[in-house]
């Protein structure tokens, strides 16, 4: 699917309309419908036209580095390089372009002072939502309010640090230079579990992944990962969670996959799994299969019991030393989204 100008870092998908959001460099949110994408795929090969998105939402100039869309709010939320959550509100006919009754109204969430890198929604609970910056801080909101402020903010103060507390509510904060001052680990990537309704697992970048308590707002958990390959640092560049039991899986900058069991915060498997970093990971609609994302433009499937793979896709086309830059899998069909750094969005079928 053709459209955006620039790399496309998010992608999501609501897996009963089969509505597909991504987001991009070129600052644009694009809304598709994957239903049409597919059934107009070969007549479009034939005649060389491409499937275009149904939609452009643009609510300022800024990256898009974030998207998640929550089907039950019928929200689209978008993170961006200017630190600000936008919100838009999706009409009931977001499927028929050109419905002259349609109507995006959009809001602001202003509390984060660096670039959005992740919005997670939870599973169970259709109004919570967390996000991590760059200015090292997690925040977590009920989105029944946009206005309202953030109900959790989760900062980790790295050894040495002045600041007495790593975990701390409402807009109390340290300094917006804080971060750049070293004072913060930055988060990488946050998920919420859906074996613990009441868990945040968010990774950072000095390779560390911390469970927190969003009842309390406190750590109950943290777990060091140790660099592979040869590299001094690996940050985490993403978090999954396999929906059916406490498996959690880290992809790393250093080309690894990590498996780690949640009850004991162990890790149980590595994986070399890429000849470059492993930008992004998901479960794949199965339930057995871990799906990993590279800079080396392939796809590959992990068997979860024995952490062999499975299957192997090359992707896209390398582009200013970036590949694969967002991937997603269909929780009930076996299809993967990816969005690449040469601004195609491809779907691949498993197997």
């Amino acid at each position: 699917m053709y459209g955006h100008l620039d790399p496309i870092r998010a992608i999501d998908i609501d897996p009963e309309s089969l509505l597909v959001v991504t987001g991009s460099d070129d600052g644009l949110i694009k809304l598709w419908d994957l239903n049409k994408a597919r059934s107009s795929h070969k007549s479009q090969r034939r005649s060389g036209s491409d499937y275009t998105s149904l939609y452009n939402l643009r609510g300022s100039i800024h990256r898009v580095t974030a998207v998640a869309y929550s089907p039950k709010q019928r929200r689209c939320f978008a993170g961006s390089s200017d630190g600000r959550v936008r919100v838009w509100d999706l009409p009931l006919d977001v499927h028929q372009p050109g419905s002259s009754s349609l109507n995006f109204s959009e809001q602001k969430m202003d509390e984060h002072q660096n670039v959005v890198w992740e919005i997670a929604l939870h599973p169970q609970d259709p109004h919570a939502m967390a996000t991590i910056s760059a200015d090292g801080t997690c925040r977590l909101w009920n989105t029944r309010d946009i206005t309202e402020a953030s109900l959790h903010q989760f900062l980790y103060l790295l050894p040495g640090s002045d600041a007495q507390s790593s975990d701390t509510n409402g807009d109390a904060a340290l300094p917006p230079s804080a971060a750049a001052e070293g004072s913060l680990a930055i988060p990488t990537s946050v998920t919420f579990p859906a074996s613990n309704p009441h868990q945040l697992l968010v990774g950072y970048e000095n390779t560390h992944i911390r469970v927190y308590d969003t009842i309390h707002g406190t750590c109950a958990l943290q777990m060091a990962l140790d660099p592979a390959n040869g590299y001094s640092r690996a940050k985490i560049n993403k978090l999954t969670v396999y929906p059916s039991d406490s498996l959690l899986v880290a992809a790393l900058e250093d080309q690894t996959l990590r498996f780690l069991d949640l009850r004991s915060g162990k890790q149980i498997g590595l994986v070399h799994a890429h000849l470059e970093a492993v930008t992004t990971v998901d479960v794949d609609y199965t339930g057995y299969c871990t799906v990993s994302a590279s800079t080396d433009c392939t796809l590959r499937w992990w068997d979860r019991r024995t952490f062999n793979c499975v299957y192997h896709q090359e992707a896209h086309r390398l582009k200013n030393d970036e590949g694969i830059v967002s991937m997603r899998a269909h929780p009930r069909r076996p299809w993967v989204l990816t969005g690449g750094a040469d601004a195609v969005v491809k779907v691949f079928t498993a197997g």
